[in-house]
């Protein structure tokens, strides 16, 4: 039979468009008859044999060949041989007889499901019709050949789809190998053209860290096991999104789903292969994250205006322009390559906890948490001066931008509501304003600090005083500033009990934190004496860290150690410090403050009742005079 019915197939084509054969012949004839009509048509594969005209089977021209030999001489022109040499083959092996309307495919995989010895042996097509059932021949040649043909047709169809769709999809065995077929974006997403054959796992540990492919492994081994049941493993599958590194460098995020793809074999199904579908979620994933920065900056900035119209706007001044000093003096550091001692570490360390007390005592939130994460950065390097400094050059630029944004957001508010933002935030410029030399004011600042701060560590307290009316110099407003923050933070983590404790001592829940001030006109001395009654220094503690850092401690005031330079007993790391911890900076900035106007600080305690500081400092002629006027109005 001619191949050109081939080239007029298609990939849906059935057997009715197959060439077919319809000769009949019935049993009753001889053998002599058959062999006539086989060497007349040498293309006809077989014909259908009849009995009575009750259609039998079918009788090939291969099958006829092969039991010829068994006959001879007379017996081939007598009826007996084509009934005998039918009979022995329906006797064993039934024919196959399908509809017309079975695709070419499906037929040739029935064909082959046959006994080895009738495989090449045509096919029985049956038609309906108005007249009923009609039956034909199909060479099984003539069908391997158009099954060829389909075949090459839906491949074709198949890479035409493959080489258009976005997502990429390829097929695993057993054995892990890639399948040839696969979607051409593939080669686009993986920026590789080779990747037929290779082994699936292999392509993952190219690109994706090892734990994560060793576990993708498992996963497909998981899925090759008929024992579990695909949809309860869904939701486990490791490789739902990843960040993948490309030969070329660049770095994707990849979306992996599994499907598993069944045949049927001997009445069963069985898992043949995986259908994996990769695809590229980059975009997505940055655009869900240029997304949640917005979020995050409009939640940033909303916090900010809330703390800015609560703040006072001088502190809030002072605040900015510090930090505006902080940030370039660290940054000159970093420049010239100078912080590679712990001294000098320990220094900035020191400078951004002050800067970060002063944030909380200002009440501004969002400058003491990024402050605080500043010192995460610091503490690293400080534990390690020579490791990298990429983190804290990237802290630092996010403490940059939040000034400036703070700056632009006075800005934006002073446009919106124009004078009444001097009501406000008071005036939203960045030129250095002269510090509060209003003690009141201080402490008042102090008072609402020690309030929040209490809230945040889950220790009520409050804070009393008595101050002076009269002013003071400007610098000792700012170490007053200072040295608060710090013997409050100090009170609030290391001295005060929580309220289940203190309810077991007999003690208030509520701690009392307070500062009085005295003026002692005979020594010229300002004297503020700063407690709390909490539990006292823990002198076996204070000792234990001082042997730890290898200290030398003096033994008749051994609480002195507080003041060293990074002494600390708070224990956890540094990335695990509460924000208030001071992680070894605070006293040591106390008594550096201190000493730096002249005076001294002792620290005063007795334990399980109370812990004072006292710090004495001279003051100028003015002060003093100022005060011993408003202690004699007072008395009168």
């Amino acid at each position: 039979m001619e191949g050109d019915f081939v080239h007029r197939l298609t990939a849906q084509s059935t057997l009715a468009e197959m060439p077919a054969w319809s000769e009949f012949l019935d049993v009753s004839r001889s053998g002599e008859v058959l062999g006539d009509l086989f060497q007349e048509k040498p293309n006809l594969p077989g014909v259908v044999i009849t009995d009575h005209g009750i259609v039998r089977g079918a009788l090939s021209r291969g099958q006829y060949l092969r039991l010829i030999g068994r006959h001879l001489g007379m017996e081939l022109y007598h009826p007996r041989p084509l009934r005998r040499m039918f009979e022995s083959i329906a006797r064993d092996h039934r024919p196959l007889v399908v509809a017309e309307s079975t695709p070419i495919q499906e037929a040739v995989r029935r064909a082959l499901a046959r006994p080895r010895a009738l495989i090449y042996e045509p096919l029985i097509v049956e038609a309906t019709s108005t007249e009923g059932p009609r039956l034909s021949l199909v060479d099984f040649q003539d069908l391997l050949l158009a099954d060829s043909r389909v075949s090459a047709l839906r491949n074709r169809q198949m890479g035409q789809i493959l080489s258009t769709v976005q997502e990429g999809f390829l097929l695993v065995d057993r054995g892990h190998r890639i399948a040839a077929e696969y979607s051409k974006s593939l080669e686009h997403i993986f920026v590789n053209d080779h990747i037929a054959g290779r082994r699936f796992d292999h392509f993952l540990a190219d690109r994706i860290d090892a734990e994560r492919a060793q576990l993708g492994t498992d996963y497909l081994d998981t899925l090759f096991d008929p024992n579990v049941i695909e949809s309860l493993v869904v939701q486990i599958n490791p490789l739902m999104q990843v960040r993948a590194t490309m030969p070329d460098g660049t770095e994707r995020h990849l979306e992996f789903r599994f499907r598993r793809s069944l045949e049927s074999l001997g009445g069963r199904e069985v898992i043949d292969r995986v259908l994996v579908r990769v695809e590229d979620v980059t975009r997505q994933v940055q655009l869900a994250a240029e997304v949640e920065a917005q979020e995050k900056k409009a939640r940033r900035q909303v916090a900010i205006v809330f703390d800015l119209v609560q703040a006072d706007p001088s502190s809030v001044r002072v605040l900015l322009n510090n930090l505006d000093a902080f940030v370039e003096w660290v940054e000159q550091l970093l420049a010239s390559d100078s912080l590679r001692r712990r001294a000098d570490i320990h220094g900035v360390f020191r400078s951004a906890h002050g800067l970060k007390g002063e944030a909380g005592l200002v009440g501004l939130k969002t400058f003491q948490a990024q402050l605080h994460r500043f010192e995460d950065r610091l503490s690293a390097l400080r534990d390690n001066p020579r490791g990298d400094r990429s983190a804290l050059r990237r802290a630092l630029d996010e403490l940059r931008y939040l000034a400036n944004e703070t700056s632009e957001l006075l800005g934006t508010l002073r446009r919106m509501v124009g004078d009444q933002l001097e009501e406000l935030v008071g005036d939203t410029t960045r030129t250095k304003p002269a510090a509060d030399t209003r003690p009141r004011e201080i402490l008042r600042a102090v008072a609402r600090m020690v309030d929040e701060m209490a809230d945040r560590v889950g220790k009520p307290a409050r804070f009393l005083s008595h101050p002076l009316e009269t002013e003071l110099p400007r610098e000792y407003c700012e170490a007053l500033r200072q040295v608060l923050i710090q013997l409050a933070r100090n009170s609030l983590i290391h001295g005060v009990e929580t309220p289940e404790e203190r309810l077991r001592l007999r003690k208030p829940t509520v701690a009392t934190l307070q500062l009085a001030l005295y003026v002692h006109e005979a020594t010229r001395q300002l004297e503020f004496v700063f407690q709390d009654d909490g539990a006292g220094l823990d002198l076996d503690a204070i000792r234990r860290r001082a042997a730890e850092r290898g200290l030398a401690l003096d033994e008749t005031r051994p609480e002195m150690a507080i003041f060293e330079s990074g002494f600390s007993t708070f224990s956890a790391r540094a990335a695990d410090s509460p924000l208030d911890a001071g992680r070894g900076v605070g006293m040591d900035l106390v008594k550096e403050l201190v000493e730096e106007h002249g005076g001294y600080v002792q620290p005063h305690s007795r334990r399980g009742e109370f812990c004072a500081f006292q710090i004495v400092l001279p003051i100028p002629d003015s002060v003093a005079n100022a005060a011993s006027r408003q202690l004699t109005a007072a008395s009168n």
